[in-house]
């Protein structure tokens, strides 16, 4: 809402049961009747970390993939380069949870998955119709009455979208 008030002319997506793993099927329900398919689908979520320091250590979560799908890696790249531009700290979740499933293994534990997201989903039942990338608030205590961000955060997250809105 904040990014219309500034005069982003793009379309928002407020979907439901995102929680439950559904919400994709509303988005992709969209396209599929409007006939529109896009690579500049930019999903907006939060990512858990174990704690506030290990989610206090970027301020912003990319994603190049989850256990559904690869994201579009030109829209990654975008992100990526608005954060560096903006010199905003970011963490690719793959990377650090490929990073940790090493170790893991190694200490003869079982490996974490890379998780599930809108964007994976959207992107692996579409066939290519849609595609994009993710961009996600780093938390701690995820889907607790405790889940958490720092304000750094959100407002990095607010500088970067209001920074694709302008269509950098």
């Amino acid at each position: 809402m904040h990014l219309f008030s500034l005069g982003f002319q793009g379309t928002a997506f407020f979907t439901a049961q995102e929680e439950a793993g559904k919400s994709w099927r509303y988005l992709l329900e969209w396209f599929r009747r409007f006939g529109h398919s896009t690579n500049r689908l930019f999903v907006v979520d939060t990512s858990p970390f174990a704690n506030v320091e290990a989610a206090n250590e970027q301020l912003l979560v990319l994603r190049e993939k989850d256990a559904n799908a690869a994201f579009n890696s030109q829209a990654t790249q975008l992100v990526e380069d608005l954060c560096r531009k903006n010199d905003l700290s970011f963490v690719y979740k793959d990377r650090y949870v490929e990073a940790e499933n090493k170790k893991l293994v190694s200490a003869g534990e079982n490996p974490r998955s890379l998780g599930s997201t809108e964007m994976g989903r959207i992107i692996a039942a579409s066939n290519g119709l849609v595609d994009g990338t993710t961009i996600q608030i780093p938390t701690s205590g995820y889907h607790t009455m405790e889940e958490s961000a720092s304000w750094e955060s959100v407002d990095a997250f607010i500088k970067l979208l209001t920074d694709l809105s302008d269509g950098v």
